[in-house]
């Protein structure tokens, strides 16, 4: 199931470029297989305009340890064994644009460290879209995401990736035991 689910990410970027065929993206890809994967599958789409950089999005450029499952669940909070990938500062990318239409943030709960660092740099940025994940063995802080968005002058909606009938019974998420929230954040500039 998981591999249906990057499968899915290679087709959004694909999708986009569809919908948008003069946009330029750039797509960040944490897992060295899945970054080659996604290369190959554009080369052979002849799709333009489209970096693949085969980093990890993180606060600074150091590199980071990560986890691969060969899918799209590959964390830099996951316990089984890590690799060291190259990272790359969200936040000094984003500040390098002029403008950008829309930036997608699924980094598999990292999101709040990088959301935190990027802050004081949202400016440009009109659409947003955060996959938020709330580990069991760390703090919730969807709050600390919310807030800098409320901050930099964005509307946002949430959808929670898997709704639940009795969440005060079911605690932790069918989608990973190591979770016990998911959602999908939406947000777009009104200021």
């Amino acid at each position: 199931m998981q591999r249906i689910s990057k499968i899915i990410w290679e087709i959004s970027v694909l999708f986009s470029k569809n919908i948008y065929p003069n946009s330029v993206i750039k797509a960040f890809e944490a897992d060295p297989y899945i970054s080659e994967l996604l290369k190959n599958n554009l080369k052979s789409n002849s799709e333009s305009n489209v970096e693949i950089i085969s980093k990890a999005v993180w606060i600074n450029n150091q590199g980071i340890e990560f986890s691969s499952e060969g899918a799209d669940g590959g964390s830099i909070f996951s316990s089984n064994k890590k690799i060291k990938v190259p990272s790359i500062r969200l936040k000094d990318v984003i500040e390098n644009e002029d403008s950008i239409d829309f930036l997608k943030i699924d980094i598999e709960g990292a999101e709040t460290e990088v959301i935190d660092d990027c802050k004081n740099s949202l400016k440009n940025v009109k659409n947003i879209f955060i996959e938020y994940h709330s580990f069991i063995n760390k703090d919730q802080d969807l709050d600390k995401i919310l807030n800098v968005l409320k901050i930099n002058g964005f509307r946002y909606f949430i959808k929670a990736d898997e709704p639940r009938q009795r969440p005060f019974i079911n605690h932790n998420s069918t989608i990973s035991q190591n979770m016990d929230l998911q959602v999908n954040i939406f947000a777009y500039r009104i200021k």
